[in-house]
Parts: C-alpha cells; structure tokens; sequence
C-alpha cells in the first residue's frame, strides 16, 4: 500500500475546485453570450395599433376608467391623511 503525503492530496483538492470554478465560469459565460446574441423569436409587429377609430375610442375610454379608478383611490388616502394631520394638531399642540 502506497502511502500517499498530504500536501499531494491538497494540491489535488486544489486542482479539482480549480477546475470546477473554470467550468462553471466557461457556462455562465457561455448562457450569457448566447442570452445577448442570439436574436428572440418573440418579436411582434402589433403595436396595438387599431384600424376603426370607434375601437380605439373604447380602448382609450377603457384605459383612462382605470387610471381614474387608481387616481381617485389615492386621492380618498390623501382625504383620509388631511384628517389625520387635523387631529394630530389638536391633539399635539
């Protein structure tokens, strides 16, 4: 039985996470060329454009109904902060 020195064993150890680091690093890097330069198969040329002026009028109506469901909602918290700060002033003189 040949008896193996200990500083052999750890430079093997080395040696072997080196490698694994190399690998891993050459497959990142791999994933990441191919991510940026290869060109997506999603692209679409309907930007959502309408050909009848009546449906894009809806579209348009639909649209601007939710932001103003979303603006008013935070304008209710503002009215709900005004009366928190009427108080506050009350109460802390």
């Amino acid at each position: 039985m040949k008896i193996v020195p200990k500083l052999l064993l750890q430079s093997n150890k080395r040696n072997f996470y080196k490698c694994i680091g190399i690998t891993i690093s050459f497959v990142i890097t791999l994933i990441l060329v191919a991510f940026f330069f290869c060109p997506s198969q999603h692209k679409s040329d309907d930007l959502g454009t309408f050909d009848n002026p009546e449906e894009a009028f809806i579209a348009t109506q639909k649209a601007l109904l939710m932001v103003s469901e979303q603006v008013n909602f935070g304008m209710e918290s503002v009215v709900y902060l005004e009366e928190y700060e009427k108080t506050k002033k009350i109460i802390f003189k």
